[in-house]
C-alpha cells in the first residue's frame, strides 16, 4: 500500500527565500483554514476493493486498516480513524475517482484528523469529546509513472469529488501574492482560535523529486514553531521577469526532449530525471539567447526554474516513450 508523505509547506515568512514559490506569485491560488490536528492520509490502491484500505500518520506509521498478518490495527491516538472514513464515505469517493480516471492505480486522500485527544484546542468538537476529519488534498498516482510522481487535484476537482462539507473551509480565491498579504482571521470555523491559513494553486500540480510543491502555510504567531518569525521582504516579481518566464515556457516541448535524447549523452531512465532536465534547460537557454531580439535584464538561470514542472512532465513522457534499458 503506497504511503506517500505529504510535501512540506513553505512558511509564509520564508517565501522570499523560495525561488519556485516566488515564480508563482502571479498565479491564481485559494485559501483554506489550517486546522490544528494531526495529518492523516487514507490510501486506496485497488479500484475493485476500495473498502480494504489503510490509514497512515504523517510519518508513515500505519494507524488504520490491517497489518501484515491481516489483523485489524488498533491505535489509541487514531482509534476512530477508520470509522470516520466510512462515515464520510471515503471509499465511495475513491471508487468514483477510479471510475473517472481509469489510468490511476492509487489514490491518497489527505486531511486533518482533529478533536478530543488529538490536539488541545477550543474547537466545539473537543468540547463534545468527539473527533473529526476534513479533507485538504488528494494525490493521484498514474499507471506507469515512477512511484514518487503524483498529481494533486485542483480545487474544482476536490469540490466535485469530496464536497465542501467534507473539506477544510475554503475562504478566498486570489493571486497568490495577494493572499499572502491579507490578514488572518483570528476565529476558527470550528470554534475558538484559528491556527492559520494555507494557500495552494487552484489548478493543482505535479509532485515529484525535482519540482517544489507550491503550498504555503501562514500561521498566527501563537502557533508558530519559532519564537519569532523572521521578517522577510515581500518579494514581487517584475513584469519583465514574468514575461521572460512566459516566453521560456514556449520552448518546453516533448520534441526538444526527444532531441536531447538523440544526443545520446544521458540514459533516459527515471533515476536520471534531474540530469536530463538540466540538459533540457541548457538547450532551452541556448536557443532562447540565440532567438531573442534583445537581452532581457533578467537572471535566466532563475527564470528557467519556473518551468521545472513542465520540463519534468515532458521528460517523464519521453522516458515512457523511448526510455533506455536500466543497467
Amino acid at each position: 500500500m503506497p504511503f506517500f508523505k505529504y510535501p512540506s509547506l513553505t512558511n509564509e515568512y520564508a517565501v522570499a527565500k523560495s525561488r519556485s514559490i516566488l515564480s508563482k506569485m502571479n498565479t491564481i491560488a485559494y485559501s483554506t483554514e489550517k486546522i490544528h490536528g494531526s495529518n492523516v492520509q487514507y490510501v486506496f490502491d485497488d479500484c475493485d476493493d476500495v473498502v480494504n484500505f489503510g490509514a497512515f500518520s504523517r510519518n508513515g506509521k500505519k494507524v488504520g486498516g490491517k497489518d501484515d498478518k491481516g489483523e485489524h490495527i488498533i491505535d489509541t491516538q487514531f482509534k476512530l480513524v477508520m470509522d470516520i472514513a466510512f462515515q464520510m464515505g471515503l471509499p465511495n469517493i475513491a471508487s468514483s475517482i477510479f471510475t473517472e480516471f481509469n489510468h490511476v492505480d492509487s489514490i491518497n486522500i489527505y486531511g486533518e484528523y482533529f478533536g478530543s485527544g488529538v490536539q488541545k484546542t477550543q474547537y466545539f468538537i473537543n468540547e463534545r469529546d468527539e473527533r473529526g476529519f476534513q479533507v485538504f488534498d488528494i494525490f493521484l498516482h498514474y499507471k506507469g509513472d515512477p512511484q514518487e510522481v503524483y498529481r494533486s487535484m485542483g480545487l474544482l476537482e476536490l469540490i466535485d469529488f469530496v464536497g465542501r462539507d467534507r473539506m477544510v473551509p475554503i475562504e478566498d480565491i486570489d493571486l497568490l501574492s495577494n493572499l499572502i498579504e491579507k490578514d488572518i482571521v483570528e476565529l476558527s470555523h470550528y470554534g475558538g482560535e484559528r491556527e492559520g491559513n494555507v494557500y495552494k494553486e487552484i489548478h493543482g500540480s505535479w509532485i515529484d523529486p525535482v519540482t517544489k510543491y507550491c503550498g504555503i502555510k501562514h500561521k498566527r504567531p501563537e502557533f508558530l514553531e519559532v519564537s519569532k518569525a523572521p521578517k522577510q521582504p515581500k518579494a514581487k516579481l517584475s513584469d519583465e521577469f514574468l514575461e521572460v518566464i512566459e516566453r521560456l515556457s514556449t520552448y518546453v516541448t516533448e520534441n526538444r526532449v526527444r532531441n536531447v535524447h538523440s544526443h545520446g549523452d544521458i540514459k533516459f531512465i527515471n533515476k536520471n530525471i534531474g540530469a536530463i532536465m538540466l540538459e533540457v534547460k541548457k538547450d532551452i537557454l541556448k536557443e532562447f539567447e540565440e532567438n531573442e531580439e534583445y537581452a532581457p535584464d533578467v537572471d535566466l538561470s532563475k527564470a528557467i526554474k519556473s518551468c521545472d514542472r513542465d520540463i519534468a512532465m515532458a521528460v517523464r513522457k519521453v522516458i515512457a516513450e523511448v526510455g533506455d534499458m536500466e543497467d
